[in-house]
């Protein structure tokens, strides 16, 4: 790096120190860097949309680079993550601005796979989190110590009860507990004859899907059949991004039960097609009882793990080993080899890790 007065910053595109200009600061690096100054831009030379050469000094909204730098901004309008990305690409040094939509700070490989898509073969320099001013921080108290917490955004989660209060239940006798559910025996029957209750306004999990089953359930019993709803096995699935399912027992419960279990997992950064996609977040892990190897729950955070539960849910419906999953064949590349792997990581068999 060569020295420069004060007050000046060597051009790596004109060879020869020059002035700083207005809004800019040499960073660590020796390159000039933007200050942090609520998204004001001062730069040398005219730009379009943050891209510029020259020796002139210009403001404005577009301001453009100076020398061997330029200025790249690129911000939805959405909440996440604004990173200050400083990259060098074919004897230049560039400074951007990208926009990452996860709660979570990205890793230096996610940055550098995206400015590739735009810079092929650049070196990431160096990255920070800008302030994002569309956050939220939350208060919080309690005897002991009051708590700050900053976040993207707040989600407010206060339960569901069920909508039976205009169904004029009472004028017919039908029993509801103090939550307003419906009271109903194992084969979906309220305490009024020929009056059958299923979904969310009976016990359980406020779920279409299990609503869907006690429905087909309840048809069959009408019919003389053997309805059945195993509510051991109702997936969930919550979809954000990475996606979250499960499907049976936690460890919590497990543990609250004293049940002796083992644990495989398995990350998605190890997975073929989660990094071809660029999106190797996340993992899944399988609960197996320590003496019978049956799966007892299953928890996946990832791409398309919604999909992936279903595997699980079938497996543990027919009272399969974890075993039994490692030992079946699941094509490459896919996701589902996660499954496979979390299976074979039950007993430490794990291929890739």
């Amino acid at each position: 790096m060569k020295n420069c007065p004060s007050g000046q910053y060597y051009c790596h595109q004109k060879k020869k120190c020059r002035k700083i200009p207005t809004g800019y600061h040499v960073g660590a690096r020796g390159y000039l860097e933007q200050d942090d100054d609520n998204g004001k831009k001062n730069g040398n030379g005219n730009g379009t949309n943050g891209n510029g050469n020259g020796n002139g000094n210009g403001n404005g909204s577009n301001g453009g680079g100076n020398g061997g730098v330029s200025e790249s901004t690129r911000i939805p309008s959405k909440i996440g993550n604004i990173i200050d990305v400083y990259v060098g690409w074919r004897g230049k040094g560039y400074m951007i601005k990208m926009f990452f939509p996860s709660v979570k700070k990205p890793s230096r490989r996610e940055v550098l796979d995206q400015v590739r898509k735009v810079y092929p073969g650049a070196k990431l320099w160096s990255y920070q989190v800008s302030k994002n001013d569309q956050g939220v921080i939350i208060e919080t108290s309690n005897k002991d110590a009051k708590n700050k917490i900053e976040a993207d955004v707040v989600l407010i989660s206060v339960g569901r009860k069920p909508y039976t209060d205009k169904l004029n239940l009472k004028k017919i006798g039908v029993n509801l507990d103090k939550k307003g559910k419906i009271i109903v025996n194992k084969n979906f029957e309220t305490n009024v004859k020929n009056v059958y209750a299923i979904g969310d306004v009976i016990d359980g999990p406020m779920l279409a899907h299990k609503a869907e089953e006690e429905g087909i359930a309840v048809a069959e019993l009408i019919a003389g059949q053997s309805g059945h709803v195993n509510y051991d096995i109702i997936p969930g699935v919550i979809y954000t991004s990475p996606e979250v399912a499960y499907v049976g027992k936690n460890e919590e419960e497990l543990k609250e039960k004293k049940v002796n279990y083992k644990v495989g997992k398995f990350p998605f950064m190890a997975n073929s097609r989660a990094k071809a996609i660029n999106e190797p977040e996340g993992f899944v892990k399988i609960l197996a009882e320590s003496t019978t190897d049956r799966v007892l729950g299953v928890h996946i955070i990832g791409p398309h793990a919604g999909e992936m539960i279903a595997e699980m849910s079938v497996a543990m419906e027919f009272g399969a080993s974890s075993e039994d999953i490692a030992r079946t064949c699941h094509a490459h590349p896919t996701f589902s080899e996660a499954i496979k792997e979390a299976a074979l990581s039950v007993d430490k068999r794990q291929i890739h890790s």
